[in-house]
């Protein structure tokens, strides 16, 4: 069984094989940016409660985290675009 820590390395490789180096560099830059930030400790966290939130779904109609909530437990999935490989 593959897991998903193997499917995105084995994503990672074949985006670094397949796309312009200097693609790579500017997404290595803009990652350790980001670490280097410490913006991973102002997220939310596995298992920690969300604040209350609106986000527009797939049709763009907006969906109220309390809607969602009232019949139990939600799972979110955000779905990245064409431009992230």
């Amino acid at each position: 069984m593959t897991t998903m820590k193997e499917l995105l390395e084995a994503n990672r490789r074949h985006g670094e094989a397949t796309r312009p180096p200097e693609t790579t560099v500017a997404l290595r830059s803009s990652m350790l940016g980001l670490v280097n930030s410490g913006i991973q400790y102002e997220t939310p966290q596995e298992g920690e409660a969300m604040q209350t939130f609106a986000l527009p779904n797939a049709t763009g109609k907006f969906i109220h985290s309390g809607d969602l909530l009232a019949p139990g437990p939600v799972v979110l999935n955000f779905y990245r675009d064409g431009w992230c490989s």
